[in-house]
């Protein structure tokens, strides 16, 4: 896919190569958001309990395209289709274990 990118004239590399501090702060800023992530987790399936907490966690990209057309982003229907593709996919998983 990046050949085909790259002779239809696409940019697919960063402009400016990062610095050690950028990948160092890039590093503690993903190790801090996936232990607050774990931490988050463990605490919901303890308040909600394991089916409800994962049906949320399998949901979630229905709820960020939502959130990201609150926010003035604009609507995709192919985007929206394959959300529904997942909530059916979610919905199904659960009621059929």
């Amino acid at each position: 896919m990046p050949i085909a990118l790259v002779l239809l004239g696409v940019d697919v590399l960063p402009a400016a190569r990062p610095d050690g501090q950028a990948v160092g702060l890039l590093l503690i800023y993903a190790m801090a958001g996936m232990a607050l992530s774990q931490v988050m987790s463990i605490a919901s399936v303890g308040h909600l309990g394991v089916a409800t907490a994962s049906f949320h966690i399998d949901t979630a990209p229905l709820y960020v395209m939502l959130i990201m057309v609150a926010l003035g982003g604009s609507w995709s229907w192919p985007q929206a289709i394959g959300a529904a593709i997942v909530g059916l996919g979610v919905v199904l998983a659960q009621r059929y274990p």
